[in-house]
């Protein structure tokens, strides 16, 4: 594989993103997609990177969910710190930042639910997978689908109608 697409594919695994990966390799976006239809490897290579951008984004959503973030307590528009005393001296002056720890709940809640959906899901119905409900990523098909224009996609639909009516 190219050294351009390694840069791509290292970018992409940090950023879950084709436009700042595509940025950092020197490549257009229309390369990355036009490369994706016709080279079967790299095409391989990006959903391995997909999967572990992904794993990546859902490590940082439990972290978020569970360990929470740290915060500086803020006042007036100040940083609100801690005041030591100074061994030396035996004055008071300002120490290290006060810091609240948020959690987030909602990323809990949708961790729940694509965890357990049966239990932690409203609209969950057995066997029922649809691609809306999904946070796989997208399979090279429905890439390289998304990578066609609208006229190509209406000549796709005549075709298919063809081919079903025939």
């Amino acid at each position: 594989m190219a050294n351009r697409a390694q840069i791509f594919l290292a970018a992409y695994r940090r950023t879950y993103s084709v436009t700042k990966a595509a940025r950092a390799a020197k490549i257009s976006r229309a390369m990355h997609y036009r490369r994706l239809l016709s080279d079967r490897r790299y095409a391989a290579a990006f959903a391995q990177a997909q999967r572990e951008a992904a794993q990546v984004l859902e490590d940082e959503a439990v972290r978020r969910a569970i360990e929470g973030v740290a915060e500086p307590v803020i006042y007036r528009g100040e940083v609100c710190r801690k005041w030591v005393r100074d061994k030396a001296t035996g004055e008071l002056r300002p120490g290290p930042p006060l810091v609240i720890r948020r959690y987030s709940d909602a990323l809990l809640i949708r961790l729940l639910q694509a965890a357990n959906p049966a239990k932690y899901r409203e609209n969950y119905r057995e066997g029922f997978d649809s691609p809306e409900n999904s946070s796989a990523p997208l399979s090279i098909e429905e890439q390289r689908l998304r990578c066609l224009t609208d006229e190509e996609l209406e000549e796709l639909r005549r075709i298919a109608r063809k081919l079903v009516s025939a």
